[in-house]
């Protein structure tokens, strides 16, 4: 039962990030377009907040992954900034759906 120990641990951890997150926005008075979590887990299971980054660090290497990958991870925060100042999608313009890049 490892794996399903640490897919229970990994859903805790993505629950307490989106916990964790609206509570910080709610503090500051501000959306925030990108926010870096550091959480960390102990021998017990308890998930600890280590460190909140406004921009998180990320590289972008298209030789460790595919290309749609890498297109994600800079349009992401792009379109979620367009939402944020309220701008509509452009007709014909890419739109980013989970996981994948769709037209």
């Amino acid at each position: 039962p490892r794996p399903r120990r640490g897919r229970a641990i990994v859903h805790r951890v993505r629950n307490t990030a989106l916990t964790i997150t609206p509570l910080i926005e709610a503090a500051l008075g501000m959306t925030l377009g990108e926010l870096g979590l550091d959480l960390g887990v102990d021998r017990t299971g308890r998930i600890w907040l280590l460190e909140v980054n406004s921009r998180p660090w990320r590289t972008v290497n298209p030789e460790r992954g595919s290309i749609a990958r890498t297109r994600l991870a800079l349009l992401r925060p792009l379109a979620y900034a367009r939402c944020l100042a309220g701008f509509n999608r452009p007709a014909g313009a890419a739109r980013v759906v989970t996981g994948e890049l769709a037209r």
